[in-house]
């Protein structure tokens, strides 16, 4: 990292940060001591570069699944008007049910539970279609107007997904007037 090295940012997370998320460090450095210094000092897992996609994946979730808050894989859930059923993937709006495809209630879930988070493309694309971005498709975009379209996502109803130029997207929280 440019500015600040792992452990730095461990110590200004524990500083500065309410609700300390799970840390994964990624990094080059292989000596012992550095793996016990970043544990120490509040690192969850440590992982010496370079190491397989799939075995970073999989540490992931496993933090994931070590780490989950409450609430993060409840199979009901509302978010304002909108209540998620995901073992029948199923959005009710307004007490009615949203006709959606099964990557359209990926998507919306994912923003979701990652409210007033912005989203990179990528990240996006991995997550729901565990392909790249970089692909040339207007896929992603289709989709996002879908859900925008079903779920009449506008800050009426308390939520609206925006884009971020260049970047992603993010579904925002706002004050229904």
């Amino acid at each position: 990292m440019p500015k600040r090295d792992g452990l730095e940012t461990l110590k200004w997370m524990q500083d500065s940060l309410t609700e300390r998320p799970p840390v994964i460090m990624l990094t080059a450095r292989s000596a012992k001591k550095d793996i016990s210094d970043a544990l120490n000092a509040g690192a969850d897992d440590y992982i010496t570069k370079p190491e397989d996609r799939g075995v970073i994946m999989a540490r992931i979730n496993a933090m994931l699944r070590r780490n989950a808050t409450v609430g993060a894989f409840d199979t009901k859930v509302t978010y304002g008007k909108y209540e998620f059923d995901r073992i029948e993937q199923t959005v009710f709006f307004d007490g009615q049910t949203v006709s959606m495809t099964a990557k359209e209630f990926e998507l919306a879930d994912l923003f979701f539970r990652n409210r007033d988070r912005t989203l990179s493309r990528n990240y996006i694309m991995e997550t729901i279609w565990r392909t790249t971005a970089a692909l040339a498709t207007r896929t992603l975009d289709m989709h996002i107007s879908r859900v925008r379209s079903k779920l009449d996502l506008k800050p009426e109803n308390g939520f609206r997904i925006f884009t971020v130029f260049g970047y992603g997207y993010r579904l925002e929280t706002m004050d229904p007037k």
